[in-house]
């Protein structure tokens, strides 16, 4: 928990993702409620500034970093996840049903419902703010973050390469797998004199692998071949299940268990693609 003065008041901030820009300015914006200066600010992120009187949580665009909140006796409770926000409010556990039947037919949760009918995710591109006992939740729209602007495939390209090359650095590592998403990041951070490790999933006879090996073979990369088992997916279950708040389903535990044994959460900045 850091602390920020923003016009002479002093904040407890929480801070999620990254930012490319100047932090002052992020939170001052954010205490002001100015949703339309943040929309150019680029990064993914969640912001939570707060002190005994008011609370304000700024989330970027695409909702890439998640938040969550309830409000309980007047009073606002948030946390990054949905038990954190439980815990903080002194809460049972309850279901929304209506969540749990959009998880079972879809495999996603639908707007900002959660698993719990009282603990709602914070909109992307949103700033949420709660004073005086009430909540008021401003969000940008989709025209708000693209406006339209003639299309030109090099202009395209030249905004990919660039936030490519803003996340880059000396221990970049490449998900790769046989598609074309991964093999275009791939060129773009060679564009951009990068030389990642390039991560693989699968066995030794797996098409992905076999194309990955000859990709690095003639980049002159180096590479590294996970191989999951069941017995890691049941391993990690319980804490996928909390840190995915009961939204991963166990068809999706394997991207999970793919990053932890290849150690790219701790040693690398990581780009997955397909």
């Amino acid at each position: 928990m850091n602390m920020v003065k923003v016009r002479n008041t002093d904040y407890k901030m929480r801070f999620f993702g990254y930012v490319h820009g100047n932090m002052q300015y992020v939170v001052e914006k954010i205490v002001q409620e100015d949703i339309a200066a943040l929309i150019d600010v680029p990064g993914n992120y969640v912001i939570a500034v707060e002190n005994d009187s008011e609370c304000h949580v700024a989330t970027s665009p695409y909702g890439v970093w998640q938040y969550y909140y309830m409000v309980k006796d007047n009073k606002l409770f948030h946390d990054d996840t949905v038990i954190g926000v439980l815990k903080k409010s002194l809460s049972k556990w309850s279901w929304n049903y209506s969540a749990l039947a959009d998880l079972a037919q879809l495999d996603h949760m639908l707007e900002n419902d959660t698993l719990h009918p009282d603990v709602f995710r914070v909109p992307a591109g949103s700033i949420m703010s709660f004073k005086g006992g009430r909540l008021k939740i401003v969000s940008s729209s989709w025209e708000d973050v693209h406006p339209d602007i003639e299309a030109d495939p090099d202009y395209g390209l030249k905004i990919f390469n660039d936030e490519v090359r803003r996340c880059l650095s000396d221990n970049t590592a490449i998900s790769m797998s046989g598609g074309l998403d991964s093999r275009l990041m791939l060129s773009s951070a060679l564009k951009n004199g990068c030389r990642p490790l390039l991560l693989t999933m699968g066995y030794d006879n797996t098409t992905d692998v076999v194309i990955v090996r000859r990709i690095a073979s003639k980049f002159n990369l180096p590479s590294l071949v996970v191989s999951i088992t069941p017995e890691d997916c049941v391993a990690a279950g319980r804490t996928i299940t909390g840190l995915t708040n009961g939204t991963k389903t166990l068809l999706h535990w394997h991207t999970y268990v793919y990053s932890k044994k290849s150690g790219s959460g701790q040693r690398f900045r990581s780009f997955y693609g397909d």
